[in-house]
């Protein structure tokens, strides 16, 4: 357990996780044994050095805008003095803060979601400023010149991308700032990054970069952050074409009427054909059995050369066996068949018809 001794005793002099004294010491005095502490990891220590660096910086620059923050007459209380650093997003970053968000943006941002993260927190830290970071965001992606890298563009994409989806999140002061900035500055961004090596860039890096524009504008049409329109607008001053408002108005009723038209058809394809009546001029649409005559009706009837039809008949057919009784035969007939001599009187002849005329 002598390491860990040794861990517990140096951690409570101030030392870091991975930054000690090397010095020997002696942990008892003045008759307490000499302790000699393990080397230092070279790097490590570094980072930690420059972490330490950091925060105290952060202390410093804190303490500084406090202090300029109360020497304002018009801030009596604490909460006061807060809701002045926030308000509008119109704060100005110091030399320290400048200093420090462009090592994040140019130095050590990449496409690792670690170094999206670290810029994008600093930048809702410090929303107090939203303007000036998305200016200098703005800035960073609309360079060109210096050999700007296509997997860098990318990675500045990804991380306005990110601060655009966290700017609608509830409870963060001043986010919707970085939304009304990115509104305006987007266009002017993908019309450069379609233009990535002044027009000189090859096939493959362009197709890179087409692939990341397509999944950013994708993502912003899934969160619901821009109209339809304007990321038609986005895409468009990326390829390179020229959309006007006219056409995107057009584009969209035309689309309205082939909706519309599609509805139609498939609600006349439900129709059946036995529930369409064609009817002529005089078909009236009072229905059949409900008393009332119709003209057609009337003029049907008066027609001698009308022929009666199978379905101008009410019931059924009868059959056979739907008669009572049996045929009758010659000799269920009651008398005998009549003959000559049983009739009275005499035949008329041709004299004993009367001339009417």
């Amino acid at each position: 357990h002598i390491y860990y001794r040794w861990r517990v005793y140096s951690f409570c002099q101030g030392d870091g996780e991975n930054l000690w004294r090397t010095e020997p010491f002696l942990m008892i005095e003045p008759y307490g044994r000499w302790w000699i502490p393990p080397p230092l990891n070279a790097e490590a220590a570094h980072m930690e050095e420059e972490a330490a660096k950091r925060l105290e910086k952060d202390r410093a620059a804190a303490q500084e805008e406090r202090r300029s923050l109360t020497q304002k007459k018009e801030f009596s209380t604490g909460r006061e003095m807060e809701r002045a650093k926030f308000s509008r997003g119109e704060l100005k970053l110091n030399d320290w803060e400048k200093e420090r968000f462009d090592e994040l943006l140019r130095k050590n941002l990449c496409a690792s979601q670690e170094s999206i993260c670290d810029a994008m927190s600093f930048a809702f830290e410090k929303s107090g400023a939203a303007r000036e970071i998305s200016a200098l965001l703005k800035e960073s992606l609309l360079e060109q010149d210096g050999g700007i890298s296509a997997d860098t563009r990318i990675a500045r994409l990804f991380l306005l991308s990110d601060i655009l989806f966290n700017s609608q999140q509830p409870g963060v002061k001043n986010a919707f700032k970085y939304r009304d900035a990115i509104e305006k500055m987007s266009p002017e961004i993908f019309e450069s990054l379609g233009r990535h090596g002044n027009g000189r860039a090859g096939r493959i890096v362009m197709a890179k970069l087409k692939r990341a524009v397509s999944s950013v504008l994708s993502a912003w049409v899934n969160w619901s952050v821009f109209d339809s329109s304007y990321i038609d607008e986005l895409e468009s001053k990326f390829e390179g074409r020229k959309i006007s408002v006219a056409k995107i108005f057009q584009e969209e009723e035309e689309a309205e009427v082939q909706v519309n038209e599609a509805i139609e058809i498939e609600s006349s394809e439900t129709l059946k054909a036995e529930d369409i009546e064609i009817h002529d001029a005089k078909t009236s649409t009072i229905p059949k059995g409900s008393g009332f005559v119709t003209v057609a009706d009337q003029d049907e009837k008066n027609d001698p050369n009308s022929a009666i039809v199978d379905e101008d008949l009410d019931g059924e057919v009868l059959d056979d066996d739907d008669l009572d009784g049996e045929p009758l035969s010659d000799g269920d007939l009651d008398g005998e068949p009549l003959s000559d001599e049983d009739l009275d009187g005499e035949a008329f002849g041709d004299d004993d018809i009367l001339d009417t005329e």
